[in-house]
């Protein structure tokens, strides 16, 4: 999960990228929009960290 351009290498080479909500949209862009997260101010990593342990981190 990143949110920022310095996040760019990380999100490139991970596996199952996440871009947060509030990241630019030049950056959120460039990840599928099934790939995009809330903002961190609505929990956004956990609400992902949380789907991916249950199973339905697609939905």
């Amino acid at each position: 999960m990143g949110d920022g351009w310095n996040d760019l290498a990380l999100l490139e080479a991970a596996g199952d990228a996440w871009v947060m909500g509030g990241a630019p949209k030049e950056l959120a862009q460039r990840f599928p929009e099934d790939r995009q997260a809330l903002h961190c101010d609505e929990d956004g990593a956990a609400v992902v960290m949380e789907a991916m342990v249950q199973g339905d981190a697609d939905e």
